[in-house]
């Protein structure tokens, strides 16, 4: 609770989750119970499945990148609801399982397991997303995202997850209510 800390620095040329940073600037400050983390910069071939431990995610992800996160009552702990942040990404040309995404982007807000999504956005040969809104992933916030995505390979995304489905497919949705409405409906 007493912690008073502050650190700024850069990488250049380093390793990172089994991928390359070719330059990336930071700075955190915890101060007040309160932890607030800035970075900017690049990541190159980083691999998914080193990050997660989940080889159906191997592949290599460029991406530039503009964070903000604030994270409350440090000292009891990170919780999702003591996270709020801004994050920007543009994803270069990547690969992820057998996905080729060709570019991507992301421009959200999230605060208290809520995140406002002004962009998220994967265009591929495989796959194609489209959303923006509120995704509410506690049962107190309201969720309204507009999502759009298709795929001619309906197997490379289920090879991601490890289910065997195939064909093409496109969805138009609006996920509405609370988790605890959202969920039971995505069972079905």
């Amino acid at each position: 609770q007493s912690l008073d800390v502050t650190a700024q620095g850069s990488l250049a040329d380093s390793s990172l989750l089994g991928g390359h940073v070719p330059a990336l600037t930071f700075s955190a400050t915890v101060r007040d119970d309160a932890a607030h983390v800035t970075a900017q910069g690049r990541v190159a071939d980083l691999n998914l499945a080193t990050a997660t431990g989940r080889a159906s995610l191997e592949g290599r992800v460029a991406a530039a990148l503009d964070v903000d996160v604030a994270v409350d009552h440090v000292s009891a702990g990170v919780t999702p609801d003591a996270v709020a942040g801004t994050a920007r990404l543009t994803i270069e040309p990547s690969t992820v399982g057998g996905l080729a995404i060709q570019s991507g982007a992301l421009d959200a807000d999230v605060r208290g397991q809520v995140a406002e999504i002004r962009t998220l956005e994967l265009v591929g040969r495989d796959l194609n997303v489209n959303a923006s809104g509120t995704l509410a992933l506690n049962d107190r916030g309201q969720s309204n995202l507009t999502v759009h995505a298709d795929t001619p390979r309906l197997e490379e995304l289920g090879a991601l997850v490890d289910v065997p489905v195939s064909g093409i497919a496109k969805v138009d949705a609006v996920v509405t209510g609370t988790i605890s409405t959202v969920v039971p409906l995505m069972r079905v």
